[in-house]
């Protein structure tokens, strides 16, 4: 059972305190001031430390600060009717989860109680720079049961349980809808807290689920119909990769320039993330020996791999380094020259939008975004379906595009 000791030289509110959170599974005792706390703390061992700031000689924060160096595994929660701003920020320097403002509702003590709870078993804070998709990813792989709650703007949440997405809210909107629309804020902070008791709307696996709606996120921003336009307009659908569909800025290495060497990183590199899943689940859809590699060709960088035989690093390596060869050499970016219609600019020529390549033991096929900044290549044992390949290629591809810089 969880351990609670309250801290508070308001000996009535103290036992309240206590009893709120014996009658809600928590063992808690209630303590009058800094020596009669650390007294307990040296005696038994609690979970959660809940203390006021203004308690005589020694405040809350002078305690934080004396459990953090005596008793770390204890966790503070800090409240007080009177904390400045300042003794906020210097609570939480100090390592306390929350600060909670004298009058609290119940719920909201419960709450801080629970987060310091799982904070005990990994890290509390604030961090930037982490994209959404980074967030729920993180949280996917470490298959957490949580609420991730976008500030900022409309009330917007994502449920995760067991690190499967299960419910996603957005002002009146839920489910897959709401999560779609989630995905394509531009930005925002977020904030976690326990999972409580909300319906189940979303029921897909995680990474076919952030495929199909990167795809709609993708086709929205580019104007384009999406899967069900398509099928319902006259003939057949739009194969919306066809080569030369799109304009994009190329890279090509000039004659006689050092081209770049290919970035590896195999500690960080080795690590699942979703470029990476969108290989692993594009070869899952193949038959026989599959390679697939995501590459960045403006820095030269091997971003997802997957193999199904061999040594999956080597082999995507050897494709990444082979594939950066193709499409940043300046002499075949100049065969562009026999589609320019007289407007070949005499340097850079028409840039690579897909290629494809019959070897002696198999298949080669790669797509660039259109930026092209970004490639993904197939490497396919010789019993491949071409064109099963082309429509998996195509199916992931729109993820590619979206976490493209």
């Amino acid at each position: 059972m969880t351990s609670v000791l309250v801290v508070d030289d308001d000996a009535p509110l103290g036992r309240a305190l206590a009893r709120e959170l014996r009658a809600n599974g928590y063992d808690s005792l209630p303590v009058s001031g800094y020596e009669e706390a650390m007294q307990r703390l040296s005696e038994q061992r609690y979970d959660v430390l809940l203390t006021d700031l203004r308690m005589g000689d020694k405040d809350g924060l002078d305690l934080i600060l004396a459990i953090a160096d005596s008793f770390p595994a204890t966790r503070p929660i800090l409240m007080s009717a009177y904390a400045t701003a300042r003794d906020s920020e210097r609570a939480k320097e100090l390592g306390a989860v929350r600060v909670l403002c004298k009058p609290f509702e119940t719920s909201e003590m419960l709450q801080a109680v629970e987060r310091a709870v799982e904070s005990s078993r990994g890290f509390v804070g604030s961090v930037h720079g982490l994209s959404l998709i980074d967030m729920l990813q993180m949280f996917h792989y470490a298959q957490r049961s949580l609420s991730m709650h976008v500030l900022g703007g409309a009330p917007a949440a994502v449920h995760l349980r067991n690190g499967e997405i299960i419910h996603a809210t957005i002002g009146t909107v839920e489910g897959e809808a709401a999560l779609t629309q989630i995905l394509g804020l531009p930005a925002g902070s977020l904030q976690t807290s326990p999972l409580g008791n909300v319906t189940q709307t979303i029921t897909r696996e995680f990474q076919l689920l952030m495929l199909d709606l990167l795809r709609r996120i993708d086709e929205q921003q580019r104007g384009l119909p999406g899967r069900e336009d398509e099928q319902n307009a006259d003939g057949p659908a739009r194969q919306s990769a066809e080569p030369g569909m799109d304009a994009f800025t190329p890279h090509p290495v000039a004659v006689g320039e050092a081209r770049p060497t290919l970035e590896l990183d195999p500690e960080r590199q080795r690590e699942p993330g979703l470029l990476s899943d969108a290989c692993r689940r594009t070869a899952a859809a193949l038959d026989g020996d599959v390679v697939c590699a995501v590459i960045d060709l403006e820095h030269a960088r091997l971003l997802g791999h997957f193999a199904t035989r061999g040594d999956p690093w080597v082999r995507s390596e050897a494709l990444a380094k082979a594939t950066l060869e193709l499409f940043r050499d300046a002499p075949l970016h100049g065969i562009g020259r026999l589609f320019a219609d007289g407007h070949w600019d005499g340097e850079r020529g028409q840039p690579l939008r897909r290629v494809e390549v019959t070897l002696l033991g198999g298949l080669f096929l790669a797509r660039a975004t259109r930026q092209g900044r970004r490639v993904m290549a197939l490497l396919l044992g010789r019993d491949a379906d071409v064109r099963t390949a082309r429509s998996q290629l195509d199916a992931v591809f729109p993820l590619v595009e979206a976490l493209a810089p």
